[in-house]
């Protein structure tokens, strides 16, 4: 059996080579993939420990969050503000990043299927089935408001992302801060080549999340992954949004904090793989810089966010801080739950795709300068309600309408259209 895996992925790595020569990160992940592959399969030891590591990571089965907001069909006014933008509104969906957007892991069954990318079910842009076949995506929210939502990714693919099938998800495995601004041109080329889409016209949001490999080649190339660095990248990329792309919604999702790693490392194998995918996450001489270098890329991204340069009326930029303060989920007696992240222990699996979907929904709904910093770390036994725009504030918030003094003008303004009897929902319930 695993000489058949091994060949796969020599034939993975060989028939993509010529495709992506121009995207060495990804190739270094996939000959990651091989050499873990390779050391695990050609030790009689560790193949025993790998089939005791396989019966150990059982996929979690976490309850379908559910839905039960208001759509209103009849309401056909699409906003020219995008401070004033609901669900309803977004017409595309698109996203960038590393193999965590790009969904690789997600699924797998072994460390040769960690190289497949299951962008159907990414938590920010994938679009498979439904919410209600299991599918907990960002798309599948906001398809409850707008069934005709395009750019969505779906399926599992392999490395070729420009297949039909990827979508606006322009994602790379391996990516890194050095690849957001060529993220950025292969979305806009996208978003302006496809016939389906109305590009001045339609609204998009766009999720950008990356810093995971970063940290990880930090304490290596600090040269590569200096905090100034990632800023001066993502910056770059936002420019070129906000100069080629009109209408456009942006979520900044903060990095999480890789050193708790070790802490859902309960088999050889775990210790093995992150090694190999994140040694600075290991090494107990470096492991303390990491967390530094993590909050100071929130400042990073927090300065592009709310530093005032990328606002204008169909343009914003939002921190979605909700990664920030992260701990892996527990179980009842207080132990991580390994089962959180993938077969290779460090790519997210499908429960931690639900969760980070479920919490980037309830960002939207929260002001900024409320929303929280981390996620709930206890998986829910029992379905959780999803959030819903309350009738007094149903937008998206920015950091405009998050302003108090633009609060009450626009409860003003809709207690003049509707009377003073109106009925607001809490946006945070369930």
């Amino acid at each position: 059996m695993w000489t058949t895996q091994l060949c796969v992925c020599l034939l993975f790595i060989a028939s993509v080579s010529a495709r992506v020569r121009d995207e060495p990160e990804y190739l270094e992940f996939a000959e990651r993939v091989l050499d873990l592959t390779l050391q695990i399969h050609s030790d009689p030891n560790l193949k025993a420990k790998w089939q005791e590591h396989v019966e150990l990571y059982k996929e979690l089965d976490v309850p379908i969050p559910i839905f039960d907001c208001d759509v209103d069909e009849d309401d056909d006014h699409v906003p020219s503000n995008v401070h004033e933008l609901k669900p309803k509104d977004i017409s595309v969906i698109a996203a960038f990043g590393d193999s965590i957007t790009a969904a690789n892991g997600l699924g797998a069954r072994n460390l040769i299927e960690v190289l497949f990318e299951n962008r159907g079910e990414s938590w920010s842009v994938g679009g498979d089935e439904s919410l209600e076949d299991g599918v907990v995506t960002l798309t599948n929210f906001l398809r409850k408001y707008n069934p005709e939502i395009k750019g969505y990714s779906r399926c599992q693919t392999t490395s070729d992302h420009h297949s039909g099938k990827g979508g606006f998800n322009v994602a790379r495995g391996g990516g890194t801060n050095r690849n957001m601004p060529g993220q950025a041109d292969d979305l806009i080329e996208r978003l302006k080549n496809d016939s389906r889409i109305d590009f001045e016209n339609d609204w998009k949001m766009v999720t950008l999340f990356v810093g995971g490999n970063d940290l990880c080649g930090s304490c290596n190339r600090w040269d590569r992954y200096d905090p100034v660095i990632y800023e001066k990248n993502i910056e770059e990329a936002m420019q070129k949004l906000y100069d080629n792309v009109p209408r456009v919604f942006v979520n900044l999702v903060a990095m999480f904090d890789v050193t708790p790693l070790r802490n859902l490392s309960v088999t050889v194998i775990c210790e093995i793989a992150q090694w190999g995918f994140c040694d600075c996450a290991r090494n107990e001489s470096t492991i303390p810089q990491l967390r530094q270098t993590q909050l100071a890329y929130y400042e990073a991204l927090k300065n592009i966010a709310e530093g005032g340069k990328f606002e204008k009326d169909d343009f914003t930029i939002v921190l979605q801080p909700f990664m920030r303060d992260m701990e892996p989920p527990k179980d009842s007696e207080g132990e991580y739950i390994p089962e959180f992240l993938s077969y290779d222990c460090f790519h997210p699996g499908r429960a931690a795709h639900q969760s980070f979907a479920y919490w980037l929904w309830e960002n939207l709904l929260i002001p900024v300068g409320e929303k929280p910093y981390t996620m709930d770390n206890s998986l829910p036994e029992e379905p959780q309600y999803l959030s819903c725009p309350s009738q007094e504030h149903p937008y998206f918030f920015t950091n405009l309408n998050s302003d108090v003094e633009w609060k009450q003008t626009k409860k003003n303004e809709l207690r003049d259209k509707m009377g003073p009897n109106i009925i607001a929902k809490d946006p945070r319930r369930g």
